[in-house]
């Protein structure tokens, strides 16, 4: 299942996913290079979840997400 806040790799990158757009039904989220993003379940759901956190903010500041 995909959550707010949680950590998931992206080929050598690492992702947080910050919210979900109910319009367009796309997940929205910043890459750890700085990059956002935004893009369908169907995507996110075959990158591996490496941790979660209660919120996008204290993912972003997680040691997962800064390597």
């Amino acid at each position: 299942m995909i959550k707010v806040g949680q950590v998931r790799r992206c080929d050598s990158l690492m992702m947080v996913v910050t919210g979900y757009n109910k319009v367009n039904s796309w997940w929205e989220g910043i890459y750890n290079n700085g990059l956002c993003f935004c893009m369908k379940g169907e995507s996110l759901r075959y990158m591996p979840v490496i941790a979660e956190y209660p919120t996008w903010q204290e993912a972003v500041n997680s040691k997962e997400f800064k390597k």
